[in-house]
């Protein structure tokens, strides 16, 4: 779900978040810094088992299949971002 919400800074320099987005996307975040501002990427509380079923769908595909897919999504958001 895409949208956007308002986080503030105390004077301690603690980011609060709303609960909403916390009990969606839990407590623990990595903090990454972009050319024009930051986001905020949520750490999973299992990361072997979030990843696994990230992978699920590929178990199928060859390494050239994956490869190419890669590839092809890569150039697809080139693309995208030059229009």
């Amino acid at each position: 779900m895409w949208g956007m919400t308002t986080a503030s800074v105390d004077e301690r320099g603690r980011l609060y978040l709303p609960k909403s987005l916390r009990e969606q996307y839990g407590g623990q975040f990595r903090i990454v810094r972009l050319y024009d501002g930051i986001t905020l990427l949520p750490v999973p509380e299992d990361p072997v088992e979030d990843l696994s079923e990230a992978l699920e769908p590929l178990k199928h595909l060859s390494h050239e299949e994956i490869d190419r897919a890669i590839k092809e999504e890569a150039m697809a958001e080139v693309l995208d971002d030059l229009r």
